[in-house]
């Protein structure tokens, strides 16, 4: 079974255009197994990846990271709920407004339930959740929220293992700049685009599933040169650490990408 995948993105793929992979096998040892995929689009390489593959231990000494005490998904509303709220509050900017009309639109395939991220960031009551979880005092920004997806998966492995390296990217790179106030950071017409990803599956499947809930708690110790690092854990619903993860991606604002003055943003946001 897959245990990790170390993945650099290259150059920006094209939805509409097919994609060719190339996979070769590197080694196939008694305990591990290792693969090199490469991704080309039109004639251009735009992704490659590590990824070794373990077979079973039959023994190991453990240890885990501890999972935060948050409140359950059923009690938090669904992402379409949590904007109807947010576009009836009158302290939300219009900005703000504007942006989650857009994303309101969208049927997505797996829920989300957010406890922490930059909507909620500067409310007392994201401060004190802050406070209790501690990540703040380390001086990280961070991000929590439950996910699952909406309908019964078949038992697959692959597939399972497809949805978590697709959703461990939502919201990952966007946790090194959440405590930039919203109006300053898109008023500066950022440009944001994941350059690394890394993934551990500590605990093989049927042990976590993607249809039931799992808790994805993100923090970023440092963002600087216009590069965001990130790291994640998810977890079980009964605690266990099932995935950890780790981004950098480029976080780039409109006048260091050389717009034309009009179009850029009169000051640079930054906390250092």
């Amino acid at each position: 079974s897959v245990h990790s995948l170390h993945a650099y993105f290259v150059r920006a793929g094209q939805p509409d255009h097919p994609i060719i992979y190339d996979v070769r096998r590197i080694r196939d040892g008694n305990s591990f197994a290792t693969r090199s995929v490469a991704a080309k689009q039109e004639g251009q390489w735009i992704f490659t990846m590590q990824a070794s593959f373990q077979k079973p231990e039959g023994y190991s000494v453990c240890h885990q990271a501890q999972m935060p005490d948050v409140p359950d998904p059923e009690s938090l509303p669904d992402e379409h709920e949590r904007y109807k709220q947010l576009l009836q509050n009158p302290d939300v900017e219009p900005l703000v407004k504007q942006l989650m009309k857009l994303r309101k639109r969208e049927n997505h395939p797996i829920d989300v339930r957010v406890i922490l991220d930059s909507l909620n960031w500067n409310t007392e009551e994201a401060r004190k959740k802050r406070e209790k979880y501690a990540l703040s005092g380390l001086g990280m920004p961070s991000q929590m929220l439950w996910f699952r997806v909406r309908e019964r998966l078949p038992d697959d492995e692959h597939v399972h293992h497809s949805v978590l390296a697709y959703q461990s990217d939502a919201e990952l790179l966007s946790t090194a700049r959440v405590e930039l106030p919203w109006r300053s950071f898109w008023s500066a017409r950022p440009m944001m685009a994941s350059l690394d990803h890394a993934m551990w599956f500590h605990h093989p499947f049927p042990r976590w599933r993607a249809d039931d809930w799992l808790l994805y708690v993100m923090y970023s110790p440092r963002l600087t040169g216009a590069r965001g690092l990130s790291h994640g854990h998810i977890f079980t619903r009964d605690g266990w650490l099932v995935v950890s993860c780790s981004q950098e991606g480029l976080i780039r604002f409109g006048k260091d990408r050389g717009l034309p003055a009009h179009q850029r943003p009169n000051d640079k946001v930054s906390k250092l």
